[in-house]
């Protein structure tokens, strides 16, 4: 059976009109309760800047230094409980090369066993974009990457019981974002140096100093730049090609307050540092001492601000979401260094919000004079912590609300408070009524 004219327009509309991804009918789900994006428009930092590198054929594996990752182990999905129960799945992967591209890349769907990706190929039940015959065709979104069962059924004869759908395909890992090569993509690194793949786009990058002036051109893919700042406060840059060619255009007196640029393209200067997509960068934003370390996972939107302040630079994060995959932070280090003698600095995580009156921030903060934790629902930080405001002011404490307490002091380690069948207890305590 054909899909209903009904289910084609039902997707047309949230498509068309929402800019969502159909997950179920318009009987069980309506337009406006679709939640999953499936962008139309042709959005600058959507844009597949290198589409034209994809193959018009499938590769058999990821091939290197391509813009095309290829799944051909499968990716299992997760079912989306907002839907109709195995309605719809999700890769959780965005931008999957679709069929226009060439038919290969049509998706291959298969169910399976939950958690055995190795074998879904093998022993999984493939299904077909066409069904069975029994209205259970499915429809993949290329774009947000989720599979849905389009028609009235699920697959005939399948038990999705300790289950899940695998896909194979391919999805573009290339540059996003307009303008050559998709932009100027920096990361932050531990070298002297940009090291490009095609023109400006860096895997590392080190600057120091008030703003950097100059144009540098003609560079081709493995070149490398190396940005040294001179006893006289000028910054030398030495641009060379992979294949050592020269004619590059270099500026070894840049001027304060000026900007480098990348054909065209602005890596350090003044004015902010907006990212479209993971470090695509169109301006940067530093000055004064060295600027060394790594941000990585910042999303569209987001917005980096590097400001020199009485010897210290401040980084400032506005961002849409901020992930770290990092298990520990660490707060305190001098020079990329443990400290090596006495500190006297409170250190903390400040929290900014409003109490319908006042702009306050709480905290969770070491109190390096009392040697102690603090929980603050009022606190002061002396304008940014640093080497001239050492000290964080406690105005008034916060309220602690928790499971249960631990203590691990001279008697050991036992839990002090404890909460069991409706009654709270106290344990391993002494209790001294003093003198009567």
């Amino acid at each position: 059976m054909a899909i209903l004219e009904s289910q084609k327009v039902d997707y047309l509309w949230k498509k068309l009109g929402y800019g969502r991804t159909k997950t179920d009918v318009n009987a069980k789900k309506k337009a406006f309760n679709e939640s999953i994006p499936s962008p139309l428009l042709l959005r600058g930092d959507k844009i597949w800047a290198q589409s034209d590198l994809i193959p018009a054929t499938i590769p058999a594996a990821t091939p290197s230094g391509g813009v095309v990752t290829v799944y051909s182990d499968p990716v299992e999905t997760v079912a989306d409980i907002t839907a109709t129960t195995n309605c719809t799945w999700k890769t959780n992967i965005t931008d999957w090369i679709p069929p226009e591209i060439g038919s290969t890349y049509l998706v291959k769907v298969y169910i399976h066993d939950s958690g055995d990706a190795t074998n879904a190929i093998a022993n999984g039940t493939q299904v077909l974009a066409a069904g069975s015959g029994n209205d259970d065709e499915w429809f993949f979104d290329y774009q947000s990457g989720v599979l849905c069962f389009i028609g009235e059924n699920l697959p005939f004869g399948i038990d999705f019981t300790g289950k899940s759908v695998y896909i194979t395909g391919a999805v573009y890992s290339g540059t996003f974002g307009v303008g050559s090569g998709g932009g100027s993509t920096s990361t932050f690194g531990p070298t002297d140096s940009i090291n490009t793949t095609g023109i400006i786009t860096a895997s590392s990058f080190v600057g120091d100093g008030s703003g950097l002036s100059g144009v540098i051109t003609g560079l081709t893919a493995g070149a490398n730049i190396e940005i040294v700042e001179s006893d006289t406060g000028n910054f030398i840059i030495t641009a060379t090609n992979a294949d050592g060619s020269s004619g590059l255009v270099e500026d070894t007196t840049p001027e304060l307050g000026g900007d480098l640029n990348l054909n065209g393209q602005t890596i350090f200067g003044l004015g902010n540092f907006d990212v479209a997509g993971i470090m695509t960068a169109t301006a940067f934003s530093g000055s004064g001492a060295s600027l060394t370390g790594i941000v990585t996972s910042i999303t569209a939107g987001s917005n980096i601000n590097i400001v020199e302040s009485g010897g210290d630079v401040t980084i400032e994060l506005d961002t849409v979401d901020f992930s770290v995959e990092d298990r520990t932070i660490e707060l305190g280090i001098v020079d990329g260094n443990a400290p090596t003698t006495a500190t006297t600095w409170d250190l903390g995580v400040l929290f900014n919000y409003h109490d319908g009156t006042d702009a306050k921030k709480s905290a969770v903060a070491w109190e390096q004079s009392r040697e102690r934790f603090v929980f603050a629902r009022d606190a002061d930080d002396g304008g940014g912590i640093g080497v001239d405001n050492p000290q964080l002011t406690f105005n008034s404490y916060a309220t602690i609300e928790v499971g249960s307490i631990w203590v691990n002091d001279c008697a050991g380690q036992s839990e002090l408070i404890a909460c069991d069948n409706g009654e709270r207890t106290l344990n391993n305590i002494t209790i001294d009524a003093g003198y009567f």
